[in-house]
């Protein structure tokens, strides 16, 4: 589970890196900030390892 996350932050940061800033602009109101959401998903890991 944990190597999988992993694999998929690493994804979209790549993704993140290639994202058109101009249709960030468009959407804003729909697209969490990706960092927020990178914070969030390294939140749940840790929680999930301290409840292991």
């Amino acid at each position: 589970m944990e190597t999988q996350l992993k694999k998929v932050i690493s994804e979209m940061e790549t993704l993140s890196e290639i994202w058109d800033e101009e249709k960030v602009k468009q959407y804003p109101a729909y697209l969490p900030s990706f960092d927020e959401f990178i914070t969030d998903l390294a939140r749940m890991l840790s929680e999930e390892r301290r409840a292991a």
